[in-house]
């Protein structure tokens, strides 16, 4: 049978002897000096309880009766307060009354000793407490640690069923519109114009693109669950980044002859991840094109501000009513919507947006009004402002 580890409580352990006779502190201190413990002597409660704050024994050795506050009306003063109450205390008397002993364990005391000592029952009945007293903390550590895996069994539950869902329905969507528009060329590509096949490749070309996209958010968010995301950050051009997405996302403004414009600023730059904010500006810009109508317009503008870098994409759409505002700004679930165009919508690129934005150390505004348009504002810290991003995980 494997040996039970030693208790590290046991080991020199702190032991607090409570008494108000010195000379039965002497007795106690020469029999528990042989078992090696590292002791302290109180001959007043008060001068016990600032022994306790100072360095916090494992175990108590307290006399019954005692001027001012009796040992049983101190036990109840430590087991009322969180970081005492769990300190083991073992009475010494030399009158076990049984009424007397009945009130020291209701007070909380696990134990009593009689005087005279009997040497080793003294050092055994000790041990043993401690013993007890660790392996309760044992059992409190491994239960903590039972119900964090459980919840992280959960969360991963969700995670797994949050992704089947995205998977085997909105996926779909996408794909399902590359086969068919895909067929119908390959079928009768002779019978189209040159402008109708320039049409039907436009649209096989967004929606591979919207499944990449989605693809990439499901892994991107997946892994923020996980915790496996670490930022690196570096010295970031907002509008260059912004230029690159840009280059990926303007065919899906055609398709609604949605007009972009730009107001780059060169000294616009922000110490960040790259890649964390390159995946929030095309999850932004998606938003911003999917809620703004055909012939619509999108603004993209670029501040340096004194402790941050800012950047500001406005749209002139069908804005966004308070209750989902509310949800955004408070939230790490959100519900989808529909664009002005039918296409349809998970709500997970609004969670990437937040939650890389956090691990970024910035911040998210959002204005927005109903049939006029909405406005969002990322902020982003600067080299000399910051010295430590948020670490997930």
């Amino acid at each position: 049978m494997k040996e039970k580890p030693k208790c590290p409580d046991t080991d020199k352990a702190i032991v607090l002897i409570i008494d108000d006779m010195e000379a039965n502190l002497t007795v106690v201190g020469m029999i528990l000096n042989e078992a090696n413990f590292d002791l302290r002597y109180a001959t007043s409660a008060k001068q016990a309880m600032e022994i306790i704050d100072a360095e916090k024994p494992q175990i108590i050795l307290m006399d019954i009766i005692m001027p001012e506050i009796s040992g049983i009306e101190l036990c109840k003063i430590l087991k009322e307060k969180p970081e005492t109450e769990d300190i083991p205390v073992i009475f010494l008397t030399a009158l076990p009354e049984t009424n007397t002993i009945l009130k020291a364990f209701e007070a909380g005391g696990v134990d009593y000793i009689t005087k005279p000592f009997n040497n080793k029952e003294l050092i055994k009945r000790i041990m043993t407490h401690l013993e007890i007293s660790c392996n309760r903390k044992r059992n409190l550590e491994q239960n903590h640690l039972l119900s964090e895996q459980n919840e992280e069994l959960k969360m991963l539950n969700k995670l797994r069923d949050k992704l089947t869902a995205l998977i085997s329905h909105d996926l779909r969507s996408p794909l399902v519109s590359i086969i068919g528009f895909s067929d119908i060329l390959i079928s009768d590509i002779d019978s189209f114009s040159k402008e109708e096949v320039t049409r039907f490749l436009t649209l096989i070309n967004q929606s591979a693109y919207n499944a990449g996209m989605l693809l990439e958010n499901m892994l991107a968010w997946s892994r923020t669950q996980m915790k496996y995301i670490q930022p690196q950050p570096s010295l970031v051009c907002l509008p260059e980044i912004t230029e690159e997405s840009l280059r990926i996302m303007r065919p899906s403004a055609l398709i609604k002859n949605i007009s972009i414009s730009t107001h780059p600023d060169s000294k616009c730059i922000a110490y960040c991840d790259h890649n964390l904010v390159s995946t929030i500006i095309r999850n932004l810009l998606s938003n911003a094109i999917k809620f703004t109508p055909e012939g619509g317009n999108i603004e993209i503008g670029f501040e340096k501000c004194d402790g941050y870098a800012e950047m500001y994409i406005k749209d002139n759409g069908v804005g966004i009513e308070e209750e989902i505002l509310k949800k955004i700004r408070n939230e790490k679930d959100f519900s989808p919507r529909s664009g002005t165009s039918g296409e349809k919508g998970t709500g997970l690129g609004m969670m990437i947006v937040k939650e890389f934005i956090d691990l970024s150390g910035g911040k998210l505004l959002i204005s927005s009004k109903i049939n006029q348009g909405s406005e969002f504002r990322i902020q982003l810290p600067t080299e000399k402002e910051i010295t430590d991003l948020p670490k997930n995980g």
